[in-house]
């Protein structure tokens, strides 16, 4: 699941979490000092704990990205290894063509 959607559904269920605490205050108005300092703990909490799981997923994603990175560029590095000694080996055959062409 892609960050972007846990954001979503972060401030979904703030969002109705807060339309709850507002129906709840409005029916139960001798409750209503109770449910805001309920609601005052609750929505904060969502948040941050939603920040969390989105810091997690993008840590997560942070590290397989910078594993493929890693072989992608281990990859690359061994075959600049295998072209630069092929280039060797090439210079040295054009090198010796050329002392038998002299002779």
């Amino acid at each position: 699941m892609s960050p972007f959607f846990v954001r979503v559904y972060i401030v979904i269920i703030a969002t109705i979490s807060a339309i709850l605490f507002m129906f709840l205050s409005f029916f139960l108005p001798e409750w209503s000092n109770l449910i805001l300092g309920i609601q005052i703990i609750l929505i904060p909490s969502i948040y941050i704990i939603g920040h969390e799981i989105i810091e997690y997923m993008t840590k997560e994603e942070y590290a397989s990205t910078l594993e493929e990175i890693s072989a992608y560029a281990q990859n690359l590095n061994q075959k600049y290894i295998e072209e630069k000694v092929l280039n060797k080996q090439l210079s040295r055959e054009i090198i010796r063509v050329r002392r038998n062409a002299k002779k």
